[in-house]
């Protein structure tokens, strides 16, 4: 499987009242691992596999979302 970094624009949600012209954070989010799957519209790593590839807790990651993916090579 292919390493990658992917930096991505996260959701972002609050809880209670705020300002209407408060403005939001900037959720720019860098993650590292495998890439498991890559379609037209999303993206899925994970961070730990096994020897016979079978992955834990993987991530998909709408393509809208992502800003720059690359491989990692090592």
């Amino acid at each position: 499987m292919k390493k990658v970094e992917v930096h991505w624009i996260d959701s972002f949600s609050k809880v209670g009242w705020r300002e209407v012209d408060e403005k939001d954070p900037k959720m720019l989010i860098q993650s590292f691992g495998y890439l498991v799957r890559e379609t037209d519209d999303t993206v899925t790593i994970s961070t730990s596999r096994t020897a016979y590839d079978d992955v834990c807790d993987p991530l998909t990651i709408p393509k809208v979302a992502i800003k720059n993916m690359w491989e990692i090579v090592v």
